[in-house]
């Protein structure tokens, strides 16, 4: 039940600072009187991150994806801002 507590579990993710990665993405949500967690339910769900290789090189691509802030494809090799 709880076999992701245990140490051997530890490890199998690493935080990438963006330096490293080049990844520098924010997802941002500005809330309102109109436009809050009341009056839209899934405000914080998040639009969404996808892989997949969309140049056809043969490299991974990231595509994310928001709600209120510009949608950015990074591809290997781009400079990510």
């Amino acid at each position: 039940m709880f076999s992701s507590c245990h140490p051997e579990n530890a490890g199998r993710f690493r935080l990438v600072p963006s330096a490293e990665s080049g990844i520098d993405f924010t997802y941002a949500i500005i809330e309102t009187d109109s436009f809050n967690i009341l009056t839209e339910e899934f405000i914080y769900n998040g639009a969404g991150v996808g892989m997949a290789d969309f140049n056809r090189d043969g490299l991974p691509d990231l595509f994310f994806a928001g709600n209120e802030v510009d949608n950015h494809l990074v591809q290997r090799g781009d400079p990510i801002s």
